[in-house]
């Protein structure tokens, strides 16, 4: 598995190992600080991805809730972490993972970004 770590600070191996072991790369971005921290992770299994928003307080750490269970493809990812119409991206750390993940497919990045939350009757959170 490839690992691109964007963002200042590093997982350990306990944490990393929480990924499944099948996948083909993992981008994080995680800021550790003394009573708490946040970031995002974007991981690729397959053809599908794992998103996960790695805030958390300093009881855990940032894989506290990781579910290698989320699957979700591309345009759901996409929506997940795409900044909106406003230029803000919706969790601390988007902004590196989606350049990085542009980077490392730009194909995926060339399709057109599926509308938003509500947009299709769906919500981000229902999936």
């Amino acid at each position: 598995m490839n690992k691109y770590k964007v963002g200042p600070d590093d997982l350990d191996e306990w944490e990393l190992s929480k990924i499944p072991t099948d996948a083909e790369w993992v981008i994080y971005s995680c800021e550790i600080g003394d009573y708490c921290g946040s970031g995002t992770m974007l991981c690729k299994v397959g053809d599908s991805y794992l998103c996960h928003d790695m805030g958390h307080c300093s009881c855990f750490g940032p894989m506290e809730e990781f579910n290698a269970k989320s699957m979700m493809d591309a345009h759901v990812a996409m929506r997940v972490l795409k900044p909106s119409k406003i230029d803000r991206f919706p969790m601390d750390g988007c902004e590196p993972v989606w350049n990085k993940w542009a980077e490392i497919e730009p194909d995926v990045h060339r399709a057109p970004v599926p509308p938003r939350r509500g947009e299709w009757g769906v919500d981000v959170c229902d999936i």
